[in-house]
């Protein structure tokens, strides 16, 4: 038994490692497919994008995490919901940037967004499911984050 705890507290890690080494080669892929220029815009996307997501979350996915520790599902429903009209709010104010500085990258962002969206998402489901133990949920969220 204690065999099979030890494979499985080496599987978590080992996966989350894994996930990071295929998103490092989809960055060299993407570095040496885009031109310069276009690579110019993909990083300036990326950096504004980032960086509004940190305004996106809010800490909100700080208070998932607790409320999933807890076992509260309304309290961890009701913040998923706000986080995601706060994202929706954000996403509009980046649209409107880029619509009125810079209007060719604004479809790029949009897409850029909703990416970014998305896998902020599933890690927050991949922190609830921590916060519960459900491991198998926990491992598809890592195998599957290097497509985002």
């Amino acid at each position: 038994m204690a065999e099979n705890n030890s494979i499985k507290s080496f599987i978590v890690p080992f996966s989350e490692v894994f996930a990071k080494l295929i998103t490092f080669i989809n960055t060299i892929l993407i570095m040496t497919i885009l031109s310069k220029n276009d690579y110019a815009d993909y990083a300036y996307i990326v950096s504004i994008i980032v960086w509004a997501s940190v305004v996106m979350d809010g800490g909100i996915s700080n208070l998932i995490f607790n409320e999933s520790l807890r076992g509260e599902q309304e309290k961890i429903n009701l913040y998923f919901s706000t986080r995601f009209v706060f994202s929706g709010l954000i996403i509009s104010l980046i649209v409107f940037f880029f619509v009125g500085y810079k209007p060719s990258l604004t479809f790029s962002s949009i897409i850029y967004s909703m990416i970014i969206l998305i896998s902020s998402s599933s890690n927050i489901i991949k922190m609830i499911s921590r916060g519960i133990g459900a491991r198998k949920v926990d491992m598809a969220i890592i195998l599957t984050e290097p497509l985002m």
